[in-house]
């Protein structure tokens, strides 16, 4: 048998107050490096990544994980292409190291 919880005209008793909600702020920054895009993907030869303000570092990753391939940058520059010519054909994870902050892209090597 259930328990009834009307009472009166369908008002429903309860015995739970909960706090008022408010509003929610972060000081974290927006992680720029979450914009980066990379093309053409798939790619051949080379690949192009753009939005790259702040990072340091890309390191390309093949799927067990190994580092097959890596370009310093010093952060000052936008736009960057990678020869990647000498991949096999696959799956691979740029990791895009900045100042404060990482990110990843996804491409396939053709």
């Amino acid at each position: 048998k259930g328990v009834d919880l009307r009472v009166g005209n369908g008002q429903v008793v309860g015995s739970s107050n909960f706090s008022a909600c408010g509003l929610v702020t972060s000081e974290q920054k927006i992680n720029s490096l979450d914009y980066v895009t990379a093309f053409p993907n798939p790619a051949n030869s080379s690949i192009a990544f753009e939005g790259l303000t702040g990072v340091q570092m890309i390191e390309i990753v093949d799927v067990s994980g190994s580092i097959v391939a890596n370009e310093s940058l010093g952060g000052n520059i936008s736009t960057a292409s990678l020869d990647v010519s000498h991949l096999a054909p696959g799956i691979y994870v740029a990791k895009l190291t900045g100042s404060d902050n990482t990110g990843t892209i996804t491409f396939v090597k053709n």
